[in-house]
């Protein structure tokens, strides 16, 4: 609700050329979503883009990539481990305190767990 209205007031207030081109798409990997991705925002393969989930909050979710590694990222964002249960298991058990904070792989389970 906040978010809406703060861009409905920088729209309203002429400043919509400031706010950066932005899209949503579906959560499932494909071949294509990494060109579609860079097509449909013009960005060249020098330039960053940041990949954000549309319901998380403070960050979470939020991954800044190259485009050049744009279909990598994606598809470790958004294919889990097969085996999530196991894969859980063998992560130590004390991750959650040792983990950088914002780091991918902090950031790639807000993607597994949405």
């Amino acid at each position: 609700e906040n978010k809406k209205l703060t861009h409905d007031t920088i729209v309203e207030c002429g400043y919509a050329h400031l706010r950066p081109k932005q899209r949503i798409y579906p959560k499932v990997y494909t071949k294509e979503l990494a060109s579609r991705i860079q097509d449909d925002l013009a960005l060249s393969q020098s330039d960053m883009c940041v990949l954000k989930l549309c319901n998380r909050t403070r960050g979470a979710g939020v991954v800044p990539v190259a485009v050049s590694d744009l279909d990598k990222v994606l598809e470790e964002l958004l294919c889990p481990p097969q085996e999530a249960e196991q894969w859980l298991r063998r992560q130590p058990r004390d991750w959650f305190k040792t983990v950088t904070n914002g780091s991918f792989d902090e950031q790639a389970r807000h993607w597994w767990s949405n």
